[in-house]
C-alpha cells in the first residue's frame, strides 16, 4: 500500500473549520456592534431635530405666551387652533406638551422628547418670539437650540 504524505488528516480539517468559524463569529460580532453604535449616533440627533421641528412646525404655528422664571416650563398658544399648551417635563423625564383644558376641549398630552435628566430642561426667553432651549438627555451631552415662534396674532391671548 502506498502512503500519501501531501493530504490533510481529518483532525487538520476540523481544526481549520474551527478557525474559520471563530473568525466568522468575530466578524459578525464586530459588524453588529458597529451597526448598533451607528444607529445610536444617528437616532439621537434625529429625535432632537424632530422635537425642535414639532415646536416650530407650520401645523401648530405656536406663539410664545410665557416662560416661567424657573426656566422649566413655557406656555404656548397654537395659532391654528387657538388652544393653549404648556411645555414641561413629566415625572418619568419625558418632555411633553400638555394641552390646557378649556370649556370646549379636554386636556391632552403629546410626548415630544426624552427621557431627560432631572432638571434636564432649561428654558430662557430671549425676546418676544425666541427661547433658548437646553436639554440634557440621559447618558448624553447637553444639547441646545434657539426656538423661534410665530408672533402673537390678533384675537389670541397677549404675552404676559
Amino acid at each position: 500500500m502506498k502512503r500519501r504524505d501531501n493530504a490533510f488528516t481529518l483532525v487538520e480539517c476540523v481544526i481549520g473549520l474551527l478557525v474559520i468559524a471563530l473568525v466568522m463569529t468575530g466578524c459578525y460580532l464586530l459588524a453588529s456592534s458597529a451597526n448598533r453604535i451607528s444607529y445610536q449616533q444617528v437616532e439621537q440627533p434625529v429625535s432632537w431635530y424632530q422635537f425642535l421641528n414639532k415646536l416650530e412646525s407650520e401645523h401648530w404655528q405656536f406663539s410664545l405666551l410665557a416662560v416661567e422664571p424657573s426656566g422649566r416650563r413655557m406656555k404656548l398658544v397654537s395659532q391654528t387652533s387657538g388652544e393653549t399648551y404648556q411645555l414641561l417635563v413629566s415625572g418619568s423625564g419625558m418632555i411633553y406638551l400638555r394641552k390646557m383644558k378649556t370649556p370646549t376641549s379636554a386636556k391632552g398630552y403629546l410626548p415630544l422628547y426624552g427621557p431627560v435628566d432631572s432638571g434636564g430642561l432649561r428654558l430662557a426667553k430671549l425676546d418676544g418670539q425666541r427661547v433658548k432651549v437646553q436639554v440634557k438627555k440621559r447618558g448624553q451631552d447637553l444639547q441646545e437650540a434657539t426656538l423661534c415662534f410665530s408672533p402673537v396674532a390678533d384675537g389670541l391671548p397677549a404675552q404676559r
